[in-house]
């Protein structure tokens, strides 16, 4: 399985991105776990050896984001594993993603609950990568080139003016669709981790989160920790499509810039199925 790891932040958390590679000392566990002597610097397009990476944060002119991508050969097609953050300040967040590395993100206990504890910790998820990318797919060339077939999909108007308007997939009926909203992602995954940030921006109940016999909850210290399923989502259908859209009612209904509260979208089990 390919994992992904999504971990958000407030804007201004880091506000030179090597702080955030230093903390999650991302540069030994790729020598450690993935036995990566050197990995490509997307900015610059150059191969930079692991040992050399946080000196090149560090001299990057703004150093407010990175992204580091496997170098190694990889499957034509797929995309490379990664590391990168970004802020992302129409939202107020900003975000790292650990895509691919697999050992790294199993081994996420050496190094996850540094940034969990970060003050400016906002939430969490980890996933099947390709169910993520399919669930989120709007454009029908992303979906001919999985082989999937999209002629059963909602499709709406981009809401761009003409002549750049166009259809596109709506993935609002989607189970694992995420969105961008003010201060957090909505978005669910059968791994959470959410914190105090989290919860005031949603103005979800965490005790009621707590209380859920669906559910596995644990605190670790002001971070709610959430198994809602045995493994990364897969699947839009049957009992995972059932999780998903209960959870994300449970967190999501009552923050102030959910547009419909109920996810009435989600209840008309639109399937994905391939060509």
């Amino acid at each position: 399985m390919k994992y992904s790891l999504i971990v958000n932040f407030t804007e201004k958390a880091f506000p030179k991105a090597y702080l955030l590679w230093e903390l999650a000392n991302f540069s030994q566990n790729l020598i450690d776990d993935e036995s990566s002597p050197s990995i490509l610097n997307i900015t610059s397009r150059k191969k930079i050896k692991i040992a050399n990476i946080l000196n090149s944060i560090k001299r990057d002119t703004y150093g407010d984001d990175f992204w580091f991508e496997e170098i190694n050969n990889f499957p034509k097609g797929r995309s490379r594993p990664s590391i990168r953050f970004s802020p992302l300040s129409d939202f107020g967040i900003s975000q790292l993603i650990v895509e691919g590395f697999d050992n790294i993100i199993t081994s996420r206990e050496h190094w996850l609950p540094k940034l969990l504890n970060h003050p400016d910790f906002i939430s969490a998820r980890l996933l099947n990568h390709d169910y993520n990318q399919v669930q989120n797919y709007t454009a029908f060339g992303q979906f001919r080139n999985a082989g999937l077939n999209y002629s059963s999909l909602i499709t709406k108007d981009n809401g761009l003016p003409a002549p750049c308007n166009e259809l596109m997939i709506d993935t609002s009926y989607h189970a694992g669709h995420w969105v961008f909203k003010a201060g957090y992602t909505e978005a669910v995954a059968s791994e959470l981790w959410l914190g105090e940030r989290f919860f005031n921006a949603v103005n979800a109940d965490k005790a009621q989160i707590c209380s859920c016999d669906w559910l596995q909850t644990t605190l670790i210290d002001n971070v709610l920790h959430i198994n809602a399923y045995d493994t990364p989502f897969d699947s839009d259908q049957g009992e995972q499509r059932e999780i998903q859209i209960k959870l994300r009612k449970l967190l999501f209904s009552a923050s102030s810039h959910s547009t419909d509260a109920s996810f009435a979208n989600l209840d008309e089990g639109i399937q994905i199925q391939k060509l």
